[in-house]
């Protein structure tokens, strides 16, 4: 049976792959520009930094989205308390953001 991103708990990853969000299945994934630092995504230290080079060239924002079976496949399972919704997913989905 097709598990679909609706049964699935999405977890983005900061720069050093520790979780800093994670969206219960079938919610919508969406970020603060705040927070895309967080991300490491070689576009500047701060949302200010992000909002020049944007302004200056452009921006997209790039994520690689890996899905697992469960938490231990994804390697997080010591980040288990803060999994909220993991043991009502059929999914797990970890989403790291890419440099540019």
């Amino acid at each position: 049976q097709e598990v679909t991103s609706a049964q699935s708990l999405t977890v983005v990853l900061d720069s050093s792959g520790t979780p800093f969000r994670a969206f219960k299945p079938g919610s919508d994934v969406s970020l603060a520009f705040a927070e895309l630092p967080k991300l490491s995504l070689g576009l500047g230290s701060s949302a200010e930094d992000i909002l020049m080079l944007a302004a200056q060239q452009g921006a997209f924002l790039s994520l690689n989205v890996a899905c697992y079976e469960n938490v231990k496949d994804a390697g997080i399972e010591e980040f288990q308390s803060f999994l909220e919704g993991a043991a009502d997913a059929k999914r797990i989905c970890l989403a790291r953001g890419l440099r540019s």
